[in-house]
Formats: structure tokens, sequence, C-alpha cells
């Protein structure tokens, strides 16, 4: 299933939503992102990070500034 969560914030005005195809290497982007945080199986009263398993959920991605063909 593909990223759907691709906003073009590049115009000021509105927040358009856009294809995840239309960011280009060079291109300026803030991604938002969830830490996501559980015990691993018979882990319940260890509260060590390295004991929890973790993962990063990404939510959104926003277009800040495009890349010009300028060549460089």
């Amino acid at each position: 299933m593909p990223f759907n969560d691709v906003f073009d914030s590049t115009t000021g005005q509105s927040i358009d939503r856009i294809s995840a195809a239309a960011v280009m290497p060079g291109d300026v982007v803030e991604v938002n992102a969830r830490l996501l945080r559980w015990p691993k199986v018979g882990n319940y009263k260890n509260q060590s990070w390295d004991e929890w398993g973790t993962l990063l959920e990404l939510s959104r991605i926003e277009l800040i500034f495009m890349k010009t063909d300028s060549g460089d």
C-alpha cells in the first residue's frame, strides 16, 4: 500500500496533497513520525529501552522547498 500522506506546503497558501513520487532528491521535506514502544514477550517489568521492541511509524511528509533545475 503506497504512503499517501504527502503534502505540498511550498506555496504558503493552502496545503495540497501530492504524490510521493513528486518528492525529488535535493528537495527539503519535513517528516513526521511516531515512536512506538512495546514490551517484548515476558518482559513487562523491565523498563530498559533495549528490552522493548521499538518502531518508527511514518505519519506525514510535507514538501517545504523544491530544488530548482539549475543544473547543479
